[in-house]
């Protein structure tokens, strides 16, 4: 776990440490300084898809800047902003079983906020020079075209970084995200051309209606693909793993449908029947299922890490503390109180990578087959790093040789 000269990689948690006057015993460890050490390299892959975002977001940039004049598209941008802390508090609030990299949270929001629009508005810009119709743009076009865009953000995870999607939770936080982000966009549009034709009043009544009563309404109609896509990952015959995607996009298009074209029936009226018997509904259904949906991937680590016990990869104790997320708060303020921030950061890196063993554990139970090899190498990097970590997150555990490996096989 040294570096090739054979020294330790510094450690951000040690040279805290040494700043703060906070004595660690595992500063003088090159184990654990290796295994806390952050993961700075990015794949070229990374490189290209930063990039690639970020030419986006500055042409999306550009093209609101060219549509509109920069006063009123600064008022707009500051009072959209302010529709959406809550909803992108309840997506991270979803993701603490095992939150997904940071990175990964940004680049869902960015994508919704820039490549889905350009793909969406390319796409329907095509399509407009073959019809002229207002209602078929708006309910048929447009719906089709911008859940595809945002969707596609999570095709591409699937595809080119399968282990960052594990089920249905996981779906919907990527799915919420990018919808967020294109709703944000879509937002400082429409509020900077009211802004520009209509006045403050005419802005106020548009505010309103989207950022007040109708900020979820984008996450919503998205997030029934990540839902088709998680249970299509945790699925077992292909059928399932083919027509769950479908059925949700075809969900997210209804949905999109039925919103759009509520504001042309009986003069705008049907917008209110529709929000209150298809859209409040909607958004119900779908916080009961993502809450369960978390609340069973505590049943997982739990049964995961459980049988990994059994195994003699992993302690008892560690499945009291990686199967509750009230047991982990309370072991990082207890690690906190004993040695500072750095206990607290060995504790919480811990317990994400107890729960990142139990879920990729859990993948292989569920499999009928022996593990990827990929899998099973990081399964076993996993036991490895928390085999070092162990000894340092429970001091007060009686020290000893570390268990025997079992076999990595598919499971009982």
């Amino acid at each position: 776990m040294t570096s090739s000269s054979g020294r330790a990689p510094r450690s951000s948690v040690t040279e805290e440490a040494r700043l703060s006057g906070t004595v660690v015993p595992w500063a003088a460890d090159p184990n654990v300084a290796a295994v806390l050490q952050p993961r700075r390299r990015r794949s070229r892959l990374t490189v290209v898809a930063m990039v690639g975002l970020g030419l986006a977001l500055l042409l999306v940039a550009v093209l609101l800047l060219l549509a509109g004049d920069p006063v009123p598209l600064l008022i707009s941008t500051l009072i959209a902003a302010a529709s959406f802390p809550l909803l992108i508090w309840f997506f991270f609030w979803l993701d603490r079983w095992e939150p997904e990299p940071s990175r990964y949270r940004w680049a869902a929001l960015i994508w919704g906020g820039s490549a889905a629009v350009l793909i969406a508005a390319a796409a329907q810009f095509v399509i407009a020079a073959f019809t002229r119709s207002d209602f078929w743009l708006a309910v048929v076009i447009a719906p089709l075209t911008e859940e595809l865009a945002k969707g596609l953000f999570l095709v591409l995870i699937v595809w080119l970084r399968r282990g960052q999607l594990h089920g249905v939770v996981d779906g919907v936080v990527y799915a919420g995200l990018a919808g967020i982000g294109f709703a944000f966009t879509e937002d400082v549009l429409y509020y900077s051309s009211a802004l520009t034709d209509g006045g403050p009043t005419e802005l106020a009544a548009l505010a309103i209606v989207r950022g007040l009563f109708s900020p979820f309404a984008h996450p919503l109609f998205t997030a029934a693909i990540g839902v088709g896509l998680g249970v299509a990952v945790t699925a077992r015959s292909r059928e399932a793993r083919i027509l769950a995607p479908l059925l949700g996009y075809l969900v997210a298009v209804l949905l999109h449908a039925t919103w759009n074209g509520s504001t042309m029936v009986a003069e705008g009226r049907g917008f209110l029947i529709a929000y209150l018997v298809v859209m409040l509904p909607a958004l119900a259904v779908l916080v009961v299922l993502a809450t369960r949906a978390r609340q069973q991937e505590g049943v997982v680590v739990q049964r995961a890490l459980t049988d990994a016990v059994a195994r003699g990869w992993v302690s008892p104790g560690d499945v009291a503390l990686a199967g509750s997320l009230a047991a982990r708060r309370e072991a990082r303020r207890a690690a906190r109180r004993r040695g500072g921030r750095p206990a607290e950061q060995l504790m919480e890196t811990y317990s994400n990578d107890l729960t990142a063993l139990a879920f990729l554990h859990d993948g292989v139970l569920r499999s009928p087959g022996p593990p990827e090899e990929k899998v099973a190498r990081q399964v076993g990097d996993l036991i490895v790093r928390t085999q070092i970590l162990r000894p340092y997150a429970f001091p007060v555990e009686p020290s000893g040789p570390l268990p025997t490996l079992g076999p990595l096989g598919s499971g009982r």
